[in-house]
């Protein structure tokens, strides 16, 4: 289960950053999480709410926002989103049938956080 070692690298990160700024609590942070890093947001959400019991963390929201994967073809200059048959992502081009570049889908990245100095 490799959200709760996300769920514990992005608590870090925050407390971090929020500490540097002097905040006293945090209410949201917001992630865009791609569905190609294979993560569960229900079960990141579990996570991080465990692990931020007694930390000025405790009780902000998470918020999760799931960005769908991306391609390229540099064969035939097709893109779009990965299409997933029964739950796999196919990476091959819908239009040449091609092996495509994944532009996106992989990132996992603290967009904003909502804080109180």
């Amino acid at each position: 289960m490799h959200e709760f070692s996300t769920a514990c690298l992005l608590v870090e990160s925050v407390l971090e950053k929020v500490k540097e700024e002097g905040a006293t609590s945090v209410l949201s942070i917001e992630l865009v999480v791609g569905k190609l890093t294979l993560l569960s947001p229900e079960q990141l959400i579990f996570c991080f709410e465990t692990i931020t019991e007694g930390t000025m963390l405790e009780g902000a929201e998470l918020k999760i926002e799931e960005t769908p994967p991306t391609y390229f073809c540099s064969i035939c200059g097709s893109k779009g989103d990965v299409r997933f048959i029964d739950g796999i992502p196919f990476m091959r081009c819908p239009d040449c049938n091609s092996p495509v570049d994944i532009q996106g889908g992989r990132e996992c990245v603290i967009r904003r956080i909502k804080a109180i100095s």
